[in-house]
């Protein structure tokens, strides 16, 4: 009777802290000793320190002085404790002897944030959901607060695109996140630092339908607060189609007129080519063509009536012949 689990600590310390460790060394029997915390330390520790072989190191460890006992091996991993029942750290490497009673162990802070869903009686709260079933539904645009509030915790968001253009994603503040962005059915992109400091930012073009954005820490113990930004830039509609000009010659001689030829310029004072579609009216009203003409941008074209009727000088074809003299109507988009 009388056993309790151990209590934990994963705050920063102040040194020298009065703390113990047990252990069994070699696997013997427990063993139990004491000390002071002297700092924290970054550490390496080899097997073999003059060849350089079999080495680990380690960061921000708790070196300890040991004033009664000292660790041998087979003691790694034991606990290190404070207040006589809470733990600070697991035990790394030691050069602990009868000559010299210095340890350093794995600081159970820097790992707590891994494991803390484990332990903790009652997790926070999670203000949004870690599914896309549970997202949060925003608008756009807008921005919204976020926390991660344990190691491992995932927040979706979800919001409609009404309309085509580029989205924008991205997350504010001091906490590395890590975000994706899905549309219909598949994943459109992933970021994790183009944003401000250790901030996502996505941007990707996008079609109306329902998008999520999934939102992380850059690894399994990354907590802390964010905020979500979304916006949404419209594509413009594409410009209609120029308005076709309409031109009436009233007057064409035909080819069969021995004593006048009739002759016409096109000119194509734009900066784009095009077409120009002509239709020819004899006499009569009966209507011919329409045959087209093919003009790059500034370019100067001319036909004659024996062309018109038979092809020719770049015309797609000619329009044949007619009763009397000929009335041409010319429709185009270029000026």
């Amino acid at each position: 009777g009388g056993l309790r689990y151990a209590g934990w600590d994963s705050r920063p310390m102040t040194h020298p802290t009065r703390v113990f460790g047990i252990h069994h060394p070699d696997g013997g029997v427990k063993k139990w000793s004491s000390g002071w915390t002297t700092r924290y330390k970054n550490w390496t520790f080899c097997e073999d320190p003059d060849r350089g072989i079999g080495c680990t190191s380690g960061m921000n460890g708790i070196e300890v002085d040991w004033l009664r006992g000292t660790t041998e091996g087979g003691s790694s991993g034991s606990g290190l404790y404070y207040n006589n029942r809470y733990l600070i750290g697991t035990l790394s490497s030691s050069r602990g002897s009868c000559r010299g009673n210095l340890s350093t162990y794995g600081n159970f802070g820097d790992f707590y944030p891994r494991i803390r869903r484990w332990l903790d009686a009652e997790p926070p709260a999670d203000d949004h959901g870690d599914t896309r079933a549970g997202a949060t539904r925003v608008s756009i645009p807008s921005t919204t607060r976020g926390r991660l509030e344990q190691g491992g915790d995932l927040d979706y968001f979800r919001f409609e695109v009404s309309r085509a253009g580029e989205l924008r994603v991205q997350s504010m503040g001091s906490t590395d996140t890590y975000g994706t962005l899905f549309g219909p059915g598949a994943r459109i992109a992933s970021d994790d630092d183009n944003g401000d400091g250790d901030n996502f930012r996505i941007a990707a073009d996008v079609q109306p339908g329902a998008h999520y954005v999934e939102v992380r820490g850059y690894d399994g113990s990354t907590t802390g607060a964010y905020s979500l930004s979304v916006e949404l830039s419209v594509s413009p509609p594409p410009p209609p189609p120029p308005t076709p000009l309409a031109y009436t010659l009233p007057l064409v001689t035909p080819a069969s007129n021995r004593t006048q030829q009739g002759f016409v310029r096109i000119v194509n004072r734009s900066n784009r080519a095009g077409t120009v579609r002509i239709h020819a009216i004899d006499d009569t009203g009966r209507r011919f063509g329409p045959v087209s003409l093919a003009l790059r941008a500034r370019q100067t074209r001319h036909f004659t009536s024996t062309q018109l009727e038979r092809g020719g000088a770049g015309l797609s074809r000619g329009v044949g012949d007619g009763t009397g003299n000929w009335r041409l109507e010319l429709a185009t988009s270029l000026d």
